[in-house]
């Protein structure tokens, strides 16, 4: 099937998918509005039920309590809340970005994958004779859960009017620039944390310049750099170069690209500006979302009106100075399973 019509085929599975149901983001922000201006579940309830009366915000704070007396975990539509919620970060990331053209290869933490590091070859065999080996090499992985976290300080009287737009904004923009840089940028090494990008110490070359024929050099360089499966391959560039590249269609052939995305001979573009950017220029990535091993359990978002936060000035307490602290944490983690599956162009200034 061609790359195109495969991108395009699951992003309407995924679409039929999210119409079938309704989307309960929003209901999570007024349930988690609700609990941060009150000091108790039961409170949360009550509010909710005066508030959004009728809401599924309502519903599902009033049927966790009535099946555990606590909200999060107790309740199936409120956790369907969180993962849609969830959504609204992987609209800004570069993970959920790929995912929605190219699905990363998805597993559980703490579960064993065997993995398949090198390709296995077929030969012709007469009749007969032994069947060759075929090669190929394999490992087992295992994704231990990291951590990003992220803390939101917004007055009491920010939670009860403009609280949805500080969720929304605010916190998913923290946690998908954590995510993606963390994702993508070639010079993090991981530590015990955080892990490694899948950039990281991958096969690499230098742009050759910023004229049309220089990008055109560069493109073809890239696609040969590459080993990967192009049937699953995307790329990544920043919001930047892909302008660049749109103003260059006419002379770059079959292209198909704006701020948004788009496709270079067939290949998904995904555009993003978490892609590191510094004097020397930006990279632009081309990998195999197959051979990307990938576990995520959602975001979760909780409250707290007496924490003590550590701020540039100093600390906060959060009664003293009537906040409320929001408190997001998304656990997440990756491992690039084949080096060569990766090919990344650096030093891109195109068009400068």
């Amino acid at each position: 099937m061609d790359p195109i019509v495969r991108a395009q085929l699951h992003r309407a599975q995924s679409a039929l998918a999210n119409a079938s149901r309704p989307n309960y983001a929003k209901d999570f922000i007024q349930a988690v509005q609700c609990l941060a201006l009150s000091d108790s579940p039961s409170e949360a309830s009550f509010l909710a039920s005066n508030r959004f009366a009728g809401s599924k915000a309502a519903n599902f704070l009033e049927r966790g309590l009535i099946s555990t007396g606590s909200v999060t975990g107790a309740d199936t539509d409120f956790d369907i809340a969180q993962h849609d919620f969830l959504a609204l970060v992987a609209k800004r990331s570069i993970i959920g970005k790929i995912n929605a053209v190219r699905p990363l290869r998805r597993t559980q933490f703490h579960q064993r994958e065997l993995i398949q590091t090198e390709r296995s070859k077929a030969a012709w065999v007469g009749e007969g004779k032994a069947i060759p080996t075929t090669g190929g090499k394999f490992a087992i992985k295992t994704l231990e859960p990291a951590k990003i976290g992220a803390l939101l300080p917004i007055t009491r009287e920010v939670a009860g009017s403009r609280f949805e737009d500080g969720l929304e904004r605010d916190l998913t923009r923290a946690i998908a620039t954590a995510e993606s840089t963390g994702f993508i940028d070639p010079g993090n090494a991981g530590n015990e944390f955080e892990p490694a990008s899948v950039t990281h110490g991958v096969a690499s070359i230098p742009s050759g310049g910023n004229t049309a024929d220089d990008v055109r050099d560069d493109i073809a360089a890239l696609f040969k750099l590459y080993q990967g499966d192009i049937d699953s391959a995307v790329i990544v560039m920043h919001s930047r170069d892909a302008v660049q590249l749109g103003l260059m269609q006419s002379v770059l052939g079959q292209a198909n690209i704006t701020l948004n995305g788009g496709d270079l001979f067939g290949v998904p573009i995904v555009t993003s500006d978490y892609v590191p950017a510094d004097s020397s220029g930006t990279s632009v990535t081309m990998l195999d979302a197959d051979k990307i091993l990938f576990a995520d359990e959602g975001v979760s978002v909780d409250t707290s009106e007496v924490a003590a936060i550590e701020v540039d000035d100093g600390i906060w307490n959060a009664f003293q100075q009537n906040l409320v602290v929001l408190r997001a944490i998304r656990r997440v983690s990756w491992e690039r399973v084949r080096d060569n599956a990766v090919a990344v162009l650096t030093g891109v200034n195109w068009g400068a």
